[in-house]
């Protein structure tokens, strides 16, 4: 995955986002035993005090220090096309397309269900880059979900969002639930059959709106992203779900999903999120992400609006990416 030996820097910034050297040693493919070593080194070396405690490995001295390394490091990372991103569960397949565009970039496999930790990767220059709904975030947000254009807006004083575009969720179900075939279902009926909802916190949001329109009423643990326990939990045929209109495809052609004839009106819209700086550093490379996106086959699917830059422009855009 990765294309030069990670630095020292590099184990102490993925022992902080994984948590374990375990998790730390298997992305950066190197032993449990070498991870161990060069982070207590590191720290030495630095004064920094690593250690493991509730919240994962931390540095307890120095922090100043630490702030100044990882600010050196993300402006090389970014001036060489190496960006650390995440893809959240939002993305769906659409960002499938970033690995073959950006080749030297690092995508970190992390799917929580709520986006705020992110938010907190960014401050610390732990990841460069996010691609994740706004839905969670609106507290933040100036306007609505639903009046937000492509232009860049501030969530905190740090971090700023790029909206890239937006969708309403939709109702899914079994082709052979007893509700497929009705067009006119109240939120009484949605109540009668278990539809997944989120541990107390995560995604408040999102959980409030489904709960208004009878839905979220079957509680799981689910902590991190699960397509088969989330977007597919309607595949045992008697539950419902909800997913993006970019993978409605995919639900239908793998677990025989189709969505409900009944709007819930509950809005998403998907953003680049990463620091002030960081994005005017990225900033020659911010168009031909979005292009990279929109290239996806669902990318433009019925239900899709992408924020920002008219059909010329985009096309222009994607047209750039194609193999000469």
């Amino acid at each position: 995955m990765r294309q030069r030996p990670p630095s020292d820097l590099d184990i102490v910034d993925f022992l902080q986002i994984f948590g374990s050297t375990t998790g730390c040693s298997n992305y950066l493919g190197i032993s449990q035993s070498s991870c161990s070593r060069r982070y207590r080194s590191f720290s030495a070396e630095f004064n920094l005090g690593i250690a493991r405690g509730n919240g994962g490995y931390r540095a307890s001295s120095n922090g100043d220090i630490l702030d100044s390394l990882r600010q050196t490091a993300q402006k090389l990372r970014l001036q060489r096309g190496q960006f650390r991103y995440v893809l959240t569960w939002p993305c769906g397949e659409i960002g499938n397309n970033l690995q073959h565009r950006f080749p030297n970039a690092c995508p970190i496999p992390i799917a929580p269900m709520g986006c705020h930790e992110l938010l907190t990767l960014l401050d610390l220059r732990l990841v460069d880059l996010v691609i994740c709904g706004l839905m969670e975030l609106q507290g933040l947000l100036p306007q609505p979900l639903t009046e937000l254009d492509g232009k860049r807006l501030s969530l905190t004083a740090t971090v700023h969002a790029l909206p890239l575009c937006r969708w309403e969720l939709r109702l899914m179900a079994h082709h052979q639930h007893p509700l497929a075939k009705r067009n006119d279902l109240q939120p009484r009926d949605l109540q009668a059959y278990p539809s997944p909802a989120l541990p107390l916190g995560a995604a408040p949001h999102l959980m409030q709106q489904l709960s208004q329109r009878g839905l979220g009423n079957s509680c799981s643990r689910l902590e991190l992203h699960s397509l088969k326990h989330w977007e597919a939990a309607a595949a045992d045929g008697q539950s419902l779900s909800y997913a993006a209109p970019h993978q409605l495809q995919r639900l239908n052609q793998e677990f025989g999903l189709l969505p409900l004839p009944h709007p819930l009106g509950i809005h998403e819209t998907l953003a680049l999120i990463a620091q002030a700086a960081t994005l005017q550093l990225a900033n020659p490379m911010l168009e031909l992400l979005r292009a990279s996106l929109r290239q996806h086959p669902q990318a433009d699917c019925d239900g899709m609006e992408w924020l920002g830059k008219d059909d010329a422009a985009a096309a222009a855009a994607q047209s750039s990416l194609a193999p000469a």
